[in-house]
């Protein structure tokens, strides 16, 4: 597949996501941090393998590949998840995550922000 020219695009794809709650006004004993993950993928890396592989996974355990994967419904089981109550296709279905995981290639970057820490570096913190 022909890529569209990268030096008006880009060469990579970039999906951010967020863990913990980044306000300072309460701050959970339980999980006292806030961080930003970013994912690179080589965008044809992505379109010939990475893309692929996940509708492959998708389709395998869900049918189609509409099904967004959300770490919370993996760890606690909603409707839409509801094949992992049974234990033999929840380990088949680690198993194939974290194959798929490991066979592809690319860079994380993460920032984890210790809110308390934060906080007090500041007389006045923003909002991280």
């Amino acid at each position: 597949m022909s890529l569209p020219n990268p030096d008006v695009f880009g060469d990579y794809l970039v999906f951010v996501d967020e863990s913990g709650d980044h306000g300072l006004a309460r701050v959970d004993p339980g999980y006292p941090i806030f961080v930003l993950a970013f994912c690179l993928f080589a965008k044809g890396d992505y379109v010939d393998r990475v893309g692929p592989a996940l509708q492959r996974l998708k389709f395998r355990f869900w049918g189609h590949d509409e099904q967004v994967l959300h770490e919370h419904e993996i760890r606690k089981p909603n409707k839409n998840y509801g094949f992992l109550f049974d234990p033999a296709k929840r380990t088949e279905f680690l198993d194939a995550v974290s194959k798929l995981v490991d066979e592809t290639a690319f860079q994380l970057v993460a920032a984890v922000i210790r809110k308390l820490e934060f906080s007090k570096q500041y007389v006045l913190p923003a909002n991280p």
